[in-house]
């Protein structure tokens, strides 16, 4: 493999090295134009062809070609990646791997998180109801709930209250149904009470007394009150007629 090539395919594997942060670890760890890439046991080198060593500081013979820099090379263009060469099994659960930058990164499968998908999601399972999850600020899960559920988790069926229009017509009896009030509400005539105006107001069979020259006695004075009456009793009287002596 002509030696330019594999400089390009080295070169040009995710943009391995650039970082200008002195904290770093990769920051000039590889030397000879090596690509530095961080891994769970810290920065190693991928040597270009006829290099060698922790950094790529030793130079091989000339002539010499280090055939498993070039197998590697090829690996990662066209082989399972730098992520099953230097970190397999990093990420967890079915997450896949990738490389950005310098960095190994995992891509999650639901309902997996974490920079290596160890966690389970706090939103897994808990909506309910085919409720929509998500994590508020404070982290805590909360739930969009559809129009038909309600509650902390969805867990609550909402049941459909009825309107006028759903109602028989005799609903109210002789009232008339609220069409703005949910659940139907009744108008009752004046002779009529209940919630359907299913009752019939008996009117009082009394007969009214009004004042006269005798409904009052002892000299009290009778006022007419409505229905009945009142009277105003002199003193040393009482009573509902000023009938009775006081002591």
């Amino acid at each position: 493999m002509d030696f330019l090539l594999i400089a390009i395919l080295l070169l040009t594997t995710g943009n391995l090295v650039q970082s200008s942060s002195t904290a770093n670890p990769c920051t000039n760890y590889c030397s000879q134009g090596g690509v530095c890439l961080k891994t769970p046991q810290g920065p190693k080198c991928i040597c270009l062809p006829r290099w060698k060593g922790k950094h790529c500081e030793i130079q091989e013979a000339a002539g010499g070609i280090n055939s498993s820099q070039v197998v590697q090379a090829d690996q990662v263009r066209n082989g399972p990646g730098l992520c099953e060469i230097f970190a397999p099994n990093h990420c967890l659960n079915g997450g896949i791997c990738d490389v950005n930058e310098q960095e190994f990164i995992c891509h999650c499968k639901y309902p997996f998180t974490g920079d290596r998908c160890q966690y389970v999601s706090l939103c897994y399972k808990y909506c309910l109801n085919n409720g929509l999850c998500y994590l508020h600020t404070n982290g805590s899960p909360k739930c969009v709930c559809a129009s038909d559920n309600e509650g902390e988790r969805c867990e609550k069926s909402i049941v459909p209250r009825p309107t006028c229009d759903q109602m028989p017509a005799t609903y109210c009896n002789t009232g008339v149904c609220l069409h703005a009030a949910v659940p139907p509400r009744c108008h009752c005539p004046e002779a009529y009470t209940g919630e359907q105006c299913e009752t019939r107001i008996t009117p009082t069979t009394e007969p009214f007394e009004r004042c006269n020259v005798t409904t009052c006695r002892n000299g009290a004075t009778c006022h007419n009150n409505g229905n009945s009456f009142y009277c105003h009793c002199p003193k040393r009287f009482t009573g509902k007629r000023c009938e009775t002596i006081l002591g």
